[in-house]
């Protein structure tokens, strides 16, 4: 087993959930400001 290769492989995994998590805490974000600005037009409304 080369040990370069693996450590490789080990920081592409990495990358790919760092990546992963990154796309979802953006996803959450999106979904909350998009909740808070129909929540406030909601408000302004009643």
């Amino acid at each position: 087993m080369n040990p370069d290769r693996s450590l490789q492989e080990v920081w592409q995994w990495k990358d790919a959930v760092s990546d992963l998590l990154t796309h979802v805490s953006i996803q959450e974000r999106l979904e909350y400001l998009s909740r808070a600005v129909v929540e406030e037009k909601f408000q302004h409304e009643c």
